[in-house]
């Protein structure tokens, strides 16, 4: 903002999402945000609306924006892997069985079973549909 406010040209607006916290619902959701300079008032003029649940772009950022705050809590966790453990993770997410797996790297299918059981463990999860949020949020 800062950057755009001394650079900008007054033709120019910028857009950005926000998530903002309901203090009566306790919880947050999302605005997307425009704002504009006006010089002659030295002001910044922002206009917000929330995303709209109904709309099919609307969902598409949504998921956009929780796979980015999801990326963030757990930033972690993911860069405990090991290189190979990421290796199999990719392989994992793309649907590839352990037997699969263990050729495609030239080891047992028992390797992979461990490396599958050491990747549940650190990423704190349980079934393929974690390690295909993971997969989402990480664009692997």
């Amino acid at each position: 903002m800062i950057r755009f406010y001394g650079n900008a040209d007054l033709d120019e607006s910028y857009t950005f999402c926000q998530r903002v916290y309901d203090t009566k619902k306790r919880d947050y959701y999302w605005m997307l945000t425009t704002t504009k300079i006006c010089r002659t008032e030295d002001l910044l003029i922002s206009t917000s609306l929330p995303f709209n649940q109904v709309n099919h772009l609307t969902k598409k950022v949504n998921l956009a924006l929780n796979d980015n705050v999801f990326m963030r809590k757990n930033w972690e966790k993911f860069a405990s892997l090991s290189k190979r453990e990421r290796e199999v993770f990719n392989l994992i997410a793309t649907g590839k069985s352990n037997t699969e797996i263990g050729e495609l790297l030239f080891v047992s299918r028992e390797t992979i079973k461990r490396h599958r059981k050491n990747i549940y463990y650190k990423l704190e999860i349980n079934s393929i549909a974690g390690v295909l949020r993971y997969a989402r949020a990480f664009v692997l």
